[in-house]
């Protein structure tokens, strides 16, 4: 729905600090078994257990970061030392920070300081010892030692995104933004009063006109001879002058905000001139046709010489546009170009930083959105956005196919015409008349098709009945 968290809900890195120490003597044994640590601040969310010294993680893709250090001290001049540290992963153990052998210089008393850093990324159910060994069992003893250090980790739920601005958003502000975008008209199923027929008004309203008959020219009803023709009231449709078609500003989004400063257009609007059609001049007044609650998403390379690696951008700036971050963006609506991940060429990776429960790598591909259904787009694909504009970069041709001409045209074509009038008669209509209508029938009338705007049915009188006049 929207390619950002919201203002301060990016899932940034959790990080939580705590140590274990060990003070008490603890002799090392003839295998490699944890040191025995008496004392720890480390939360829960280490998954560091007391009593056997292991760190078990809690949640994939979490980093340990560790300074530690331990001191050894011989009591057996024969006795060599190993210190490691293990991880298990699926049942597979890797050694890391391998201790080489140390021996004492022949005299006593002998002492060792081994010491370092770690940085290993656990998943969950791993786990971590800090190990030691002595060939002769209790021939060294650890007198001190101290692990301390941060786990972090990435979480971002269902619970958290539903607390930020998406569990603002209601249902039929959703729903609402979706008929606007498509024109879309609901009908109840007469079959089943509780089943609800959605479909954009051309599929709907427009009907084939071509053939001699009227069922071969979508015309289901001749009232020619129903109607009073000594009562004709015929006026014109209260039409606007100017439409404009366009998503709903969100003014913090500095790529769309640059947009319109730049070519004084607002990304993905469409404005209809009825100025264009010279019999309608007098018109007066101004309308939106807003897709709330979507905004419009700019989409564009990444970087002028990264061509081929288009992406929405959705970010603001601060005032002296030096500095840019994530805000409390509307939601966005776009295609998923492809199913598969798009890979680049030329040997091209790009980072993706570890976050979110998911571990960072090189990646030489991606998944594609955009407005278009293809990226680069031509004229032949299709967009979601009202008009045709000027694309950045590599993003391709507008696509013809747009909100407008595919789904708006042909209603404003039949409104925005000299020959369209509302008239409104007197009609003889029976309870068969109304049980067969439906309001996207067409009527004829002495050889014109006509559409039904409202029916005032009057059981065993004239109903009145307001059509429009189709061009």
């Amino acid at each position: 729905m929207d390619f950002n968290w919201g203002e301060g809900n990016a899932p940034n890195d959790i990080v939580h600090l705590g140590e274990a120490s060990l003070s008490t003597d603890d002799n090392i044994v003839n295998t490699f078994t944890p040191l025995n640590f008496d004392a720890t601040t480390f939360t829960p969310d280490f998954g560091f257990d007391l009593s056997t010294d292991i760190f078990t993680c809690t949640a994939d893709n979490t980093i340990y970061q560790f300074n530690y250090g331990a001191r050894f001290v011989w009591s057996d001049v024969s006795s060599a030392l190993q210190v490691r540290w293990l991880k298990t992963s699926g049942g597979v153990t890797t050694v890391i920070n391998l201790q080489g052998t140390v021996v004492t210089s022949g005299s006593l008393p002998f002492q060792y300081l081994y010491q370092g850093t770690i940085n290993v990324t656990l998943d969950d159910g791993d786990t971590l010892q800090f190990q030691a060994v002595s060939t002769v069992s209790s021939g060294i003893k650890c007198t001190s030692a101290l692990i301390t250090g941060s786990v972090t980790f990435t979480t971002m739920t269902n619970s958290i995104l539903l607390n930020t601005l998406r569990g603002d958003l209601g249902q039929w502000e959703y729903l609402k933004g979706f008929f606007n975008m498509f024109n879309l008209v609901v009908l109840q199923d007469k079959n089943n009063p509780n089943n609800l027929i959605i479909e954009p008004y051309n599929d709907i309203f427009i009907k084939n006109t071509s053939g001699t008959s009227l069922a071969s020219r979508s015309i289901l009803h001749d009232w020619t001879d129903k109607i009073d023709v000594t009562e004709i009231k015929l006026s014109p449709l209260e039409l606007v002058k100017k439409t404009i078609f366009k998503y709903v500003d969100d003014d913090g989004d500095y790529p769309r905000n640059l947009y319109k400063n730049t070519t004084n257009k607002d990304y993905g609007s469409y404005s209809y001139p009825s100025s264009l059609n010279p019999d309608l001049t007098l018109l007066t007044g101004e309308e939106e046709i807003l897709a709330t609650p979507f905004a419009s998403t700019v989409v564009k390379p990444i970087a002028d010489y990264l061509g081929e690696f288009i992406v929405p951008v959705i970010y603001s700036s601060n005032d002296d546009n030096t500095e840019f971050e994530s805000f409390n963006n509307k939601p966005r609506i776009l295609y998923k170009v492809s199913a598969s991940p798009f890979t680049l060429s030329g040997s091209v990776t790009y980072k993706i930083p570890t976050q979110n429960s998911v571990s960072g790598e090189n990646a030489e591909d991606y998944l594609r959105f955009s407005h278009t259904s293809a990226l680069p787009s031509t004229i032949d694909d299709s967009d979601l956005n009202y008009g045709e504009i000027q694309l950045i970069g590599t993003v391709g041709d507008s696509p013809v196919d747009n909100l407008y001409n595919t789904y708006w045209s042909p209603y404003y074509d039949e409104l925005y015409n000299s020959d369209t009038r509302y008239m409104t008669l007197k009609v003889n209509l029976n309870a068969a008349d109304i049980n067969q209508f439906n309001f996207f029938d067409q009527v004829m009338i002495k050889n014109r098709n006509y559409r039904v705007n409202k029916i005032e049915y009057k059981p065993n009188d004239l109903s009145t009945v307001e059509f429009i006049l189709i061009p």
